[in-house]
């Protein structure tokens, strides 16, 4: 049996019309109706597509109702299901009306024995990357502060408009002494971090040695971007964490749209560098993102479902999420990790150039998680490269890999003037 699912947003807000039997149970058990019986949908609905044989029965799970399309009358052919799944959801309504009503006008344009027919394995990615859909014409309105100037590099304090009324801050660092249009790298930091942390100011500084602009952003609720009961961690139980990594991911794609708009940076050669869970979110981007023309992802990881089932086998992932795998936690997990975990769109940044970086012995990101995303990857062996440390490579060994990674596939840089350090 094959299965491709996908929880999509359907409705968000009040609705108030006549159910029938089984709608109004729903309602019921979701106590979903206020004390005058107006029904409010305060958690949204998903939609599931699941093809099966026709020859199965249906799997009634807990908390859903289904909604059956008849395929054509052949034998053996499977037929389409959608089920509703009750979830919650905190975005804006927007966004998840163009998910449904692309999904809706994919089905009606379908012809009837197409129904019947299974997806293709796009077809899932497809409806994944809506989620990281955006306004490309929205207006930057773009800030920049001076910093500080090095020997190698001229650093800004940056602000610019995102989606869902968000603004993102951030550090432009641009090369000094190099001549012409600069390649440029992002840079995204781990879930311990913030755009200026120690280890994204020193890639920063490399680079710009090297004659690369570089840009690094804080996630959201972190660095600047902080808010009192908000956390950027990644806990994959939680929606505010599924609602924080869309915001960033596509964050980072309005950080393209910025440096597109410089006259300095080469828009053709735009890499990316993500530490831990700056390279998991760079898997995402790698799916959705297709600008970047090559990604280096240290100590990344993904399998978020297989993970949370052995959560008892690794203590350190156990005591940061801090909650209880119950079953139904684990189907919330199920849920999130449906539009957020990178195995889903790491597969998408081949044939463009990359390298993983692994450390065999990571206390954090357990062996699991690391093979889970490489395999997702497609990666060859030359594409990673497995480190004799833990969660933290060594300094001089990833410094020297960032450099002759981005030299390759960017291209090295001309110096102004031949009193310059060299490189």
């Amino acid at each position: 049996m094959r299965r491709d699912i996908l929880r999509l947003p359907e409705v968000c807000g009040s609705l108030r019309y006549p159910y029938s039997k089984e709608q109004r149970i729903f309602v019921k058990n979701h106590n979903l109706q206020t004390d005058s019986g107006e029904t409010i949908i305060r958690p949204c609905n998903y939609l599931a597509l699941d093809f099966k044989s026709r020859m199965q029965q249906s799997n009634q799970e807990h908390r859903e109702t289904h909604a059956k399309t008849q395929s054509s009358d052949i034998g053996g052919e499977p037929q389409l299901i959608l089920k509703v799944r009750s979830c919650c959801w905190i975005a804006p309504c927007s966004r998840l009306a163009v998910v449904a009503v692309l999904l809706a006008s994919v089905i009606a344009g379908m012809p009837r024995a197409a129904l019947s027919q299974q997806p293709s394995e796009t077809s899932a990615d497809q409806l994944r990357r809506e989620f990281y859909s955006y306004d490309n014409t929205l207006p930057l309105n773009a800030v920049l502060k001076p910093l500080q100037t090095t020997t190698y590099s001229a650093r800004y304090h940056l602000a610019y408009d995102s989606a869902n009324d968000q603004r993102v801050t951030a550090i432009l660092s641009l090369p000094r002494q190099f001549q012409g249009k600069h390649p440029a790298v992002l840079l995204m930091h781990g879930s311990g971090g913030h755009k200026d942390v120690d280890y994204i100011q020193a890639a920063a500084g490399l680079l710009n040695s090297r004659g690369y602009t570089t840009i690094s952003i804080d996630s959201q609720y972190k660095g600047e971007r902080v808010r009192p009961g908000k956390t950027g961690e990644l806990q994959p139980d939680s929606y505010t964490t599924r609602d924080a990594w869309i915001q960033t991911v596509i964050d980072l794609r309005r950080a393209i749209d910025f440096l597109q708009t410089r006259s300095d940076v080469d828009p053709t050669k735009i890499g990316y560098l993500g530490v831990s869970m700056g390279g998991m979110l760079g898997a995402v981007l790698g799916g959705v993102e297709s600008r970047i023309s090559c990604f280096f992802l240290a100590v990344p990881g993904g399998g978020l479902v297989n993970v949370a089932k052995h959560i008892d086998q690794y203590p350190n992932l156990k005591a940061r999420f801090a909650v209880a795998i119950t079953p139904e936690v684990f189907h919330r997990i199920e849920a999130i990790a449906d539009v957020i975990d990178p195995i889903y769109f790491v597969g998408g940044i081949l044939p463009r150039p990359l390298m993983i970086t692994v450390g065999i012995h990571d206390e954090l990101i357990p062996a699991e998680m690391s093979t889970a995303l490489v395999e997702a990857s497609h990666a060859s062996q030359d594409q990673v490269k497995r480190v004799n440390s833990g969660h933290i490579p060594p300094p001089g060994v990833i410094a020297l890999d960032i450099v002759t990674f981005f030299s390759e596939h960017l291209g090295k840089q001309q110096r102004i003037s031949a009193d310059a350090p060299k490189q």
